[in-house]
């Protein structure tokens, strides 16, 4: 019996993972989902509710970004 990525995720303590990404890999990821159908999406364990939330996050933290200058991004990355 195989688990869900979220049970295997939980057994090995649950921790949350902070990942930064460049803006250009943002978006290459972005348009990765974007190109994915739904039978791709589906075999790949996602749903399309699924990628809505990821792209929504993504859009959500470039709108954080632009009200911060350049100079603080680069100090803070």
């Amino acid at each position: 019996m195989s688990h869900s990525p979220f049970q295997r995720w939980r057994k090995r303590g649950g921790r949350t993972v902070s990942l930064r990404l460049s803006f250009a890999d943002i978006m290459e990821v972005a348009l990765a989902l974007l190109a994915l159908s739904p039978d791709e999406l589906a075999a790949l364990g996602w749903s399309l509710a699924a990628r809505k939330r990821v792209l929504e996050y993504f859009l959500a933290a470039g709108k954080q970004a632009d009200v911060i200058g350049r100079a603080e991004l680069a100090r803070r990355s």
